[in-house]
């Protein structure tokens, strides 16, 4: 099994940037979507981010998610009372985007961002998504939380003899901590592991061919 740091990219949020895909299952890229409010509800649907339809609370009709202010208003009629029901509800709510500060366009644009783009990103927030330092750092740390809780609850090894998995290191919230990162080429799985500032991309590179020398794999 061989380790190969990952190159460093130049690349920028402009309409020259081929990206990968948002997902394995989906159909349309980044750049596809990132410009198109309808196309990103839509994604977040498909995703169970937001919800499509919901029963009413109140009188147990099904309710069609409005994808243009992302709420769901009942309309419905009390089959016993007859009179008009008149539930509402934000589709945010219990999700990610309850207690979110930026619109949803920003938002998506600015994981697409943290996903696809290596460091520095400061420029592109600034300039591109209008996001001040303080958003910036609050949700760099909300996504590498997220990550890293997703990665503990995906937990497997992967390589081994044969395969090659490329490595890099990030820091995504401007702390303290690094996030060291592989992905197989040949089967595309991942391993995420938080790290301390204070070891080089050299030393922590090392450290994965030398566990490589002995087990075959790298656990994230």
């Amino acid at each position: 099994m061989s380790v190969k740091k990952k190159q460093d990219d130049n690349m920028s949020i402009g309409s020259d940037y081929e990206s990968p895909h948002a997902c394995e299952l989906c159909e349309v890229s980044f750049m596809d979507i990132n410009e198109n409010y309808e196309d990103i509800v839509r994604f977040f649907i498909q995703h169970n981010i937001l919800k499509n339809k919901i029963q009413c609370e109140q009188c147990l009709n099904m309710i069609q998610l409005n994808q243009r202010d992302l709420v769901f208003r009942c309309s419905g009629v009390d089959k016993v009372s007859q009179k008009k029901c008149y539930f509402f509800k934000s589709a945010k709510k219990n999700t990610i985007l309850e207690h979110s500060t930026i619109r949803i366009k920003p938002f998506f644009n600015f994981v697409a961002v943290l996903l696809f783009l290596k460091p520095p990103r400061n420029k592109i927030y600034r300039e591109h998504l209008k996001l001040n330092n303080a958003t910036f750092s609050i949700w760099s740390k909300l996504c590498r939380d997220i990550l890293i809780r997703w990665n503990d609850h995906h937990f497997k090894k992967i390589g081994g003899k044969g395969y090659t998995v490329e490595v890099d290191i990030s820091n995504i919230c401007g702390g303290s901590s690094l996030i060291l990162g592989g992905i197989c080429r040949e089967t595309k799985e991942i391993f995420l592991h938080p790290i301390e500032k204070k070891f080089s991309s050299m030393s922590v590179t090392k450290i994965v061919e030398v566990g490589n020398e002995k087990t075959g794999s790298y656990s994230g």
